[in-house]
């Protein structure tokens, strides 16, 4: 994926964690019309982007990840994520926040 175009787009690189050396993560809060129960001082919902660095038979590869974990006011916390590629990046982050907004009104 694009550094230049990901930090353009507003995305923040969050530091090197020692217990996941092997991916490179990324931040970004999206609109919602649901806020995160215990971060309701901020609008909308951040959504994690992994880039996982690996060799498959011989040849460098990138796979990458979105995962978004939220409460809900019952308390609860769901966690949303799945495999992208930066072709569908975007739209699958919209599934996510759809389902995130859905059950937000199907709890109430």
């Amino acid at each position: 994926m694009n550094i230049e175009k990901l930090v353009s787009d507003g995305w923040k690189e969050l530091p090197k964690n020692k217990h996941e050396n092997h991916s490179r993560n990324w931040f970004k809060r999206y609109p919602s019309v649901h806020r995160c129960c215990c971060n309701d001082d901020k609008a909308g919902i951040q959504i994690e982007l992994r880039e996982w660095d690996f060799k498959q038979y011989g040849k460098e590869k990138n796979s990458y990840e979105i995962l978004t974990t939220a409460e809900l006011p019952d308390g609860r916390w769901p966690r949303f994520g799945m495999s992208v590629d930066e072709y569908n990046l975007e739209s699958s982050i919209a599934l996510i926040i759809c389902a995130w907004d859905y059950m937000n009104e199907a709890i109430k």
